[in-house]
């Protein structure tokens, strides 16, 4: 929202002015002059000593009285605002007609420009503890305080200084009061509004001396500073985590190429080997061959295992969720490694429920639980037993678990079993080979479904994994039934599924759209259906 002032300068990152626009119809700036000029070249503070610092005000922002040779009057008020490509001035005349501005009229003129987001204030006689100190009405709007609220507390103003803050600030100040030859003082600290909100702002202070350089006077102008100060807190967290992501990325990318490279070198070894020495005996010759598959094998998994980790990340791949019965879902991976687990004589027990849901994407889930069960078993002994067991963690969630009776993981791989900075990969308990990478896949899977991911392990005492995946809605959708009919069902399923949420739409279509968005548990669809048949219907589901 833009701030009324008498005329608004548009200044780009090198302090060139790039627009002026003047408000009203006495025209006091030649626009054209200035356009492409260097702020700096055309206006100055009233003490030349000061340097206008454009880094800082890029920062911080500034506000302040200026001078120009070229603009008529007796001075101008300019709040200097950044932005995110440059800077945008709110200039202020402070006389009209070449003539100095009553205090009437400054009184007037701040009024008008009530949504300022700064305050003044000037104490006299500063020495005097109990000496009045007069505010700008902004202070309220700013504050909360009213001028008189402010000058019945000890401290006035500084009374509202955040506890944090207020020992540097009254230093600060006392420090500069007592300095005969300082005139300017420069602030930054956080006040405590009337309604406990924490506001940053910046104040400068001048302080009016008499012929000894005791201060007669003081005055300040404090301005708001707080959404400044939260972009810049932002910017900084965002620059924190961006270096971090980076970091991450090198470290990742490091790992990742001598993990890529490692296996190939042995595998061309190998291959070498063949091809240059073909007297080789036949169970040599097996044996390489077999480490080359194996190896390439373990390296095509990981590769996969990295793509789908990566489209999970950037967004390319979504999970597609529908409603999925656990139980079928286990049994499924379990069979699909039951050769696994017949080479080792390793029992696997299933408990899970017939009636128990999840809202999941089958390909992923699936993955997350076969990744889970094979790493069980690879780590698992002879003659040893798999648990997988499934319930509901709460009402929102299933929780799956799966333990083993293996070999345990070490104090130090559990630091950095999900990370990226380093692959945990070891042999299983017959040698079995792995990627190192599954589980940093399944952590991705499962958050991405909104779920998460935990477990126990002391080595040599087994592994115990434990994740969760969200439950359907408890929801009955009913498709174009006649209102007498929806009525009577409403009834029905009212009495027979208390828990569940009954949702009606008019037509087909909008059942298909409905589905995108949630499965609901059960679909009661009239034969007649406009614009979509009944079969039609199930069709697209």
């Amino acid at each position: 929202m833009h701030q009324k002032s008498d005329f608004i300068l548009d200044l780009d990152d090198r302090f060139r002015i790039k627009n002026v626009d003047e408000k009203g119809n006495g025209k006091r700036i030649s626009a054209e002059s200035l356009k492409g000029r260097n702020f700096r070249e055309i206006f100055r503070t009233p003490s030349d000593s000061k340097e206008i610092n454009i880094e800082s005000i890029l920062k911080k922002g500034y506000s302040g009285l200026f001078l120009s040779d070229e603009i008529r009057g007796n001075g101008i008020f300019i709040n200097l605002v950044p932005k995110e490509e440059g800077v945008t001035g709110y200039g202020f005349f402070l006389t009209t007609s070449g003539n100095r501005l009553t205090a009437v009229e400054v009184k007037d003129i701040l009024a008008v420009h009530n949504e300022i987001e700064f305050f003044l204030w000037k104490v006299n006689n500063p020495q005097d503890p109990n000496a009045p100190v007069s505010f700008s009405d902004q202070v309220e709007r700013i504050t909360g305080y009213t001028a008189a609220e402010l000058n019945e507390m000890q401290g006035r103003l500084y009374s509202i200084v955040h506890r944090a803050d207020v020992t540097n600030v009254l230093r600060v100040l006392n420090e500069a009061k007592n300095n005969h030859a300082q005139q300017k003082v420069s602030l930054e600290y956080r006040l405590v509004a009337k309604d406990d909100e924490i506001i940053w702002v910046h104040e400068k202070l001048n302080i009016r001396r008499d012929a000894k350089g005791n201060p007669e006077s003081i005055s300040g102008i404090v301005t708001d500073t707080t959404k400044l100060k939260l972009r810049q807190f932002d910017l900084e967290q965002s620059e924190t985590n961006l270096k971090k992501l980076n970091d991450s990325k090198d470290r990742f990318i490091n790992i990742l190429s001598h993990d890529l490279r490692g296996p190939y070198t042995s595998i061309l070894g190998f291959a070498e080997i063949l091809l240059n020495e073909p007297d080789i005996a036949e169970h040599e010759k097996n044996e390489y061959l077999t480490y080359i598959y194996e190896a390439s094998v373990s390296q095509l998994q990981f590769i996969n295992y990295l793509l789908d980790w990566s489209r999970l990340r950037t967004g390319k791949l979504k999970p597609e969720t529908q409603r999925l019965p656990v139980h079928a879902l286990v049994h499924n991976c379990v069979s699909a490694l039951t050769g696994n687990a017949i080479r080792k004589n390793i029992e696997i027990i299933i408990d899970v429920p017939l009636d128990l849901y999840i809202h999941a994407d089958e390909r992923l889930t699936t993955q997350v639980i076969v990744n889970l069960l094979n790493n069980a078993i690879k780590f698992s002994y002879e003659n040893s037993k798999i648990e997988i067991s499934a319930g509901l963690f709460n009402t929102r969630q299933v929780e799956f678990i799966v333990k083993d009776h293996g070999m345990g993981i070490s104090a130090d791989q559990k630091t950095r079993l999900f990370t990226l900075d380093k692959f945990v990969s070891k042999e299983g308990t017959k040698g079995e080979k792995g990627s190192g990478f599954g589980l940093t896949l399944v952590k991705e899977i499962v958050e991405k479904h909104g779920g998460e991911i935990w477990f126990y392990s002391e080595e040599e005492s087994g592994s115990e994994f434990h994740f969760t995946l969200p439950v359907p809605a408890n929801t009955i959708l009913i498709v174009d039934s006649e209102p007498d009919e929806e009525n009577e069902l409403r009834r029905v399923l009212t009495t027979e599924f208390k828990e569940y949420e009954l949702m009606s739409v008019d037509n087909g279509y909008e059942a298909v759209d409905m589905l995108e968005v949630s499965a609901p548990a059960l679909i009661i669809a009239g034969r007649n259906m406009p614009l979509m048949s009944c079969e039609q219907f199930i069709n697209s589901v």
